[in-house]
């Protein structure tokens, strides 16, 4: 092989030795680039899904106040006294709630408080389920709602309790905006002899709190 055949090889050797060099940097900056645009990728897709949950657990908490707004809290073993209540005073929500969930009071405590309550005028704050005419009156189905914590006010069961509302056919106008799950201010006269809760004589306060 004369020295111009041995030149050519040499400069194809070396030819092809960069080429080699150029294509295998190129695919290390490729794959460089390709991973780093990979990682970034995930990155954002873990930090949307982080704002995502961070938001629903800040909408329900938002949620779950405004709905402790509306409900009675009570406590495990420390029930309101409904022992002192005096018939014709009006009574409180939690009052009625204290008599109905007290498992440890006697069948003689339960029913003097019966008849005690029985007419009582009452003001609460419910959630509105349906409203429709009946003859000339309109019933609803709300719903008084609470919260019951254990001694040391943490680990809340929610719970509630349906209302009857029974309005004049007069109070039509004032029902018409009412939605479900809507909260609504009721005042009516509590009826509970046929054995369910009852509110006689029923109207819409005005300042009401809608949802």
């Amino acid at each position: 092989m004369n020295e111009k055949s041995k030149s050519g090889c040499v400069v194809a050797a070396v030819l092809g030795l960069v080429v080699l060099v150029i294509g295998v940097t190129g695919v290390a900056i490729f794959s460089y680039r390709a991973l780093s645009l990979g990682k970034e990728q995930v990155k954002q897709r873990i930090e949307a899904h982080e704002k995502r949950e961070k938001a629903a657990d800040e909408a329900a908490a938002a949620a779950l106040a405004e709905e402790e707004k509306s409900s009675v809290v009570l406590r495990e073993g420390q029930l309101p006294d409904y022992s002192g209540y005096r018939a014709g005073a009006p009574l409180g929500p939690e009052i009625y709630l204290a008599w109905k969930l007290d498992s440890g009071a006697t069948t003689l405590a339960k029913e003097d408080f019966l008849k005690r309550a029985e007419g009582a005028e009452v003001t609460w704050l419910m959630r509105a389920g349906d409203l429709q005419e009946n003859g000339d009156r309109i019933s609803g189905t709300f719903h008084l709602t609470y919260w019951m914590a254990d001694r040391q006010g943490g680990n809340r069961q929610a719970g509630v309790e349906p209302v009857e509302c029974r309005f004049a056919g007069e109070a039509r106008e004032s029902l018409l905006s009412i939605r479900r799950g809507g909260t609504v201010l009721v005042r009516g006269r509590l009826s509970l002899t046929g054995g369910g809760l009852v509110l006689e004589d029923a109207r819409r306060v005005t300042e009401e709190v809608e949802k």
